[in-house]
This record gives C-alpha cells, sequence and structure tokens, in this order.
C-alpha cells in the first residue's frame, strides 16, 4: 500500500515499526508509527488538517520502467 500511495502522491501511516520499502519513508511519503496509537492520532490529525510533511517520487518512480527496460535490451 505505501508504494501506490507513494507513487500517487498520498500520504501513508504504516502501523508498523517497518516496511520492505524504506524509501517511501525517506522521501516523506510514508511514516512509521509502530504500535504508538497516540503517535498515530498525532499523523492523523497532520494528514487531514493538510500539514502533512511534502513528500516526493523516489528515484525511478516515475512509471517509465518498461521503456528503460526497453531501452536496455535494445543497445544489446
Amino acid at each position: 500500500m505505501a508504494e501506490e500511495a507513494t507513487f500517487n502522491h498520498v500520504p501513508c501511516i504504516t502501523l508498523n515499526s517497518y516496511t520492505e520499502h524504506i524509501e517511501t519513508v525517506k522521501v516523506g511519503t510514508n511514516e512509521l508509527v509502530g504500535e504508538d496509537a497516540q503517535l498515530l492520532g498525532q499523523k492523523v490529525v497532520q494528514m487531514v488538517s493538510g500539514q502533512w510533511k511534502q513528500g516526493e517520487l523516489p528515484d525511478r518512480w516515475d512509471g517509465r520502467t518498461a521503456e528503460r527496460i526497453l531501452q536496455i535490451l535494445s543497445e544489446e
């Protein structure tokens, strides 16, 4: 879910202490809150009040992967 939210520029809160795609946290689109209900509440308030940090897409998450693959294959 964090990957799709990141790609679609939607804030994401992960109820875990880790994520398979840490780049979503690094670029600012995902927050890890673990099992901390108070932190979850704070992040939800930030999200709905428009105070969520400005995130960006991680490198190469531009939807052009197939084009890059074809380019590499055509060079060989």
